[in-house]
C-alpha cells in the first residue's frame, strides 16, 4: 500500500492565520481553540493546496467561492500586496516533496496613469521549489495521488456527500461486483435472463417485456367485441338459400342468352342479303374505277416528262454556284499567300542588308576588347542573322507553295465551272424541245360517267332499304331488351344475394383466427409473466446478494442499496446505515465520524493508498475507530484555547 504522510504544514496570510507552522513528522496530531480561531482554516488550506478547493469544495472569491486573502471586520482585504501562502512537505513512501501555492493581486500601471490598477488574482504553484504552471503541477499532484481519491481518503464526510448514484458506482468497482449479467452468472435459474440480455440492459428488457405485455393486453381486450359482431353478422347471413339462388341464377342466364341470341338473329337475318347485294356493287364500282385508272394511264404515258429535266437543272446550278464560289475563295486565297511571300522576301532582303551594330568597347570596362572576343561577338552576331534569314526563306517557302497548291484547286474550280455551264444550256434547250410539243389531252373511258351513275343510284338504294328496315324492327327489338334489362336486374340481385355466401365463409375462418389468436395471446401473456417474475426474482436475488457482498467489505457500516416500493417492486438507493439507524437523519456526529473512518479504511484499501485523513468536530467521538497505520488530524472545539494549539499524539 501507498502511505502518504504529511511532514509538515505552512501557512501564511491564509485566511485569518497570518502566520503558522505546523511541524507533524507524518504522525497524528490533535489541532485545539475555541470557535473561529482557525483550526478549519487549516484543514482549507491543506485542501487548497493539493486540489484548489477548500473544506466544502469551493474555490477561490474570485471564482465565486471562498475567501483566501485576510479580511477585516468589513470583509475589506487587509494588505493588497500580501501573498497568500501554503506550503506542505509530504511523504509519498518513496521521497518527500515539498509542494507550495501562492495566491496574490496583481496590480499594473498602465500607460499614462502614475496610479497601479487591479488586475484581478493569481496563483504560482511550485514543486521542491521548482515553479511550474497551473497544469504541470495538477498533472505531478495527480501522478501521487488524484483529487478525486484524494477526497473520499482524507475527508470522513466525503463519501456521504456524493449522490446515490457516484456512491452505488464505487461500491459495486470496490466489491468487484461487476455488471448484472455477471450476477446472472452466480446461478442456473437466471440463465435465461442472461441469454435474453446478450444485446439489451435488464432496465431495457424489463421496458420492452411490459410493452409487449401491454400490447397483448390490449389486442386481446378487443377480440372479444370483434367476435360478437361476427356472430351477429353470421346470424343474419345464415337464413339466406344460397342453393336455390345458385338454381335460379342458372336459369336467368339461360333466359337471357336466349333472349339476346333471338335479338341478333332477328337483325341479321333482315338485312343479310341487302348487305351481300350491296358488297356486290361495292365491288362492280371498284372493278370500274381501276379498269378506266388504266385506260388513263395509257394515254399519260405519251405525255412528255419535263420534270425531271426541271429538276435537272436546278441541281446543275446549284453545283455551278458551289464551284464558282470555291472559284473566288482560291482567288482570294491565292492574293493573300502573294502578299505574304512578298512580305518574307523583302524581311529575308532587309535582315541580308543589316550592318554588323558591334562595339569594340566593352560596355562594362570602357576598355577595347582583345581582337579575338571582337571576332568572336562579329561571328555570333552574323549565326543569328543567318538563323533569322532561314526563317525568313522557311515562311516564303510555305507562302509559295501555298499559292502554287492554291492554283491549282483554282483551275480546277474554273474547269468544272466551263463544264457545268455546258451541262445546263445543253438541259435547257431539251427542255424547250420538249415543250414545243403539243398537249395530249387524258379522257375517261366510253361510258364511265354513265356505268359509275347507274351504280351509285342502285347502292343508294340498298342503303335506304337497309335504313328501312332497321326503322322497321325498332319496336320489335325494343320489347326484347326490356326483357332482358328486366332478367339482366333480377339476375344481379340474385348474383349479390350469392356473394354474401363468400362473406359468410370468411366470416368463419375470421371466427376461428380470433379464437386461435386469443389462445395464442394468452400463452403469449402467460411468457411475458413468467419473464417478468423472472426478472423480479432476479432483482430480489441480486438485491440480497450485492448488499450482503458490499456490507462484508466493512467493520461498522452497512448500506441499504434497494429499497421497497408500494407495488411491491424495488428500486435503487445508497442509504449509509451503522446498526440499522440511518446516516444522515438518526446518527449522532461521533457515529457519522466512525462511519466515515471506517469507509476511508475500506476505500484505502480498494485504491492501495492511505492518506492524512482530518476530522473536523473531533470533541464528538469519545472513541475513534481509526484505521491502522493511518494518520489522524484531529480538529477539537476547545473554549480555553483562544489561539489555536497544536499536539502531535
Amino acid at each position: 500500500m501507498k502511505y502518504i504522510k504529511l511532514l509538515r504544514l505552512t501557512l501564511t496570510d491564509f485566511k485569518g492565520i497570518s502566520s503558522l507552522a505546523l511541524d507533524f513528522s507524518g504522525k497524528s496530531a490533535a489541532i485545539y481553540g475555541n470557535n473561529a480561531v482557525g483550526k478549519t482554516t487549516i484543514y482549507d488550506a491543506w485542501l487548497w493546496l493539493l486540489t484548489g478547493k477548500d473544506s466544502l469544495g469551493r474555490v477561490a472569491a474570485d471564482n465565486g467561492g471562498f475567501d483566501i486573502k485576510p479580511l477585516d471586520a468589513s470583509g475589506t482585504v487587509l494588505d493588497r500586496s500580501a501573498r497568500s501562502v501554503v506550503e506542505a512537505v509530504i511523504s509519498t513512501g518513496d521521497r518527500n516533496v515539498t509542494l507550495r501555492r501562492e495566491y496574490y493581486e496583481k496590480w499594473t500601471t498602465k500607460r499614462g496613469s502614475a496610479e497601479a490598477s487591479y488586475d484581478g488574482n493569481s496563483t504560482d504553484y511550485y514543486i521542491d521549489d521548482v515553479p511550474k504552471n497551473k497544469r504541470q503541477y495538477d498533472e505531478e499532484v495527480s501522478a501521487i495521488i488524484s483529487q478525486e481519491t484524494f477526497r473520499l481518503l482524507s475527508d470522513v464526510t466525503a463519501f456521504a456527500k456524493l449522490d446515490d448514484k457516484s456512491r452505488r458506482e464505487i461500491l459495486f468497482q470496490i466489491a468487484g461486483l461487476g455488471d448484472e449479467r455477471t450476477i446472472m452468472e452466480t446461478d442456473e435459474r437466471f440463465s435465461d435472463l442472461y441469454a435474453a440480455t446478450e444485446i439489451v440492459s435488464l432496465a431495457d428488457y424489463q421496458k420492452k417485456i411490459k410493452a409487449q405485455r401491454t400490447k397483448l393486453n390490449d389486442q386481446r381486450r378487443d377480440i372479444p367485441a370483434r367476435l360478437d359482431e361476427i356472430k351477429k353478422q353470421e346470424a343474419d347471413l345464415s337464413v339466406i338459400p344460397f342453393e336455390a339462388l345458385r338454381q335460379s341464377a342458372v336459369e336467368l342466364e339461360a333466359e337471357k342468352a336466349q333472349l339476346e341470341s333471338g335479338l341478333n338473329q332477328t337483325r341479321e337475318d333482315r338485312t343479310a342479303s341487302i348487305r351481300v347485294e350491296i358488297g356486290d356493287l361495292q365491288n362492280q364500282r371498284t372493278a370500274l374505277i381501276l379498269k378506266n385508272d388504266a385506260h388513263r394511264a395509257k394515254q399519260q404515258r405519251s405525255v412528255p416528262d419535263t420534270g425531271a429535266i426541271r429538276q435537272e437543272i436546278t441541281r446543275l446550278e446549284l453545283a455551278y454556284k458551289c464551284d464558282s464560289d470555291r472559284y473566288h475563295g482560291a482567288k482570294r486565297d491565292i492574293d493573300r499567300y502573294e502578299a505574304k511571300l512578298e512580305a518574307a522576301r523583302a524581311q529575308w532582303l532587309e535582315i541580308k542588308r543589316e550592318p554588323y551594330p558591334g562595339n569594340a568597347i566593352c560596355p562594362t570596362c570602357g576598355q577595347t576588347l582583345p581582337p579575338e572576343k571582337q571576332a568572336e561577338a562579329k561571328e555570333v552576331w552574323h549565326a543569328h542573322q543567318k538563323r533569322r534569314m532561314d526563317l525568313a526563306a522557311e515562311e516564303g517557302e510555305r507562302y509559295k507553295k501555298l499559292v502554287r497548291t492554291t492554283g491549282e484547286q483554282r483551275d480546277g474550280y474554273q474547269e468544272q465551272m466551263i463544264r457545268r455551264e455546258n451541262e445546263i444550256a445543253k438541259a435547257k434547250d431539251e427542255l424547250a424541245d420538249l415543250e414545243a410539243q403539243p398537249v395530249v389531252e387524258v379522257q375517261d373511258m366510253d361510258g364511265f360517267k354513265e356505268q359509275m351513275d347507274e351504280l351509285d343510284k342502285q347502292l343508294e338504294s340498298r342503303r335506304t332499304a337497309i335504313k328501312d328496315a332497321q326503322e322497321s324492327e325498332h319496336t320489335y327489338t325494343s320489347e326484347i331488351r326490356c326483357k332482358i334489362n328486366a332478367v339482366a336486374a333480377e339476375l344481379k340481385a340474385v348474383r349479390e344475394q350469392l356473394a354474401k355466401e363468400d362473406t359468410l365463409c370468411w366470416l368463419t375462418q375470421r371466427k376461428k383466427a380470433l379464437n386461435d389468436q386469443t389462445r395464442e395471446i394468452s400463452q403469449q401473456i402467460a411468457d411475458t409473466d413468467r419473464a417478468l417474475d423472472l426478472v423480479e426474482e432476479f432483482t430480489r436475488y441480486k438485491a440480497k446478494y450485492v448488499t450482503g457482498t458490499i456490507n462484508d467489505l466493512f467493520r461498522l457500516t452497512q448500506f441499504r442499496l434497494f429499497r421497497n416500493q408500494v407495488n411491491g417492486g424495488l428500486v435503487d438507493c445508497c442509504d449509509i446505515m451503522c446498526g440499522g439507524v440511518p446516516y444522515n437523519t438518526g446518527l449522532n456526529s461521533g457515529a457519522r465520524i466512525n462511519v466515515g473512518l471506517d469507509i476511508i479504511e475500506t476505500l484505502s484499501r480498494h485504491y492501495n493508498c492511505q492518506v492524512p485523513i482530518f476530522i473536523d468536530n473531533a470533541e464528538s467521538v469519545t472513541e475513534l475507530k481509526i484505521p491502522q497505520g493511518a494518520q489522524i488530524v484531529r480538529l477539537v472545539v476547545s473554549a480555553a484555547d483562544e489561539k489555536v494549539r497544536f499536539e502531535q499524539e
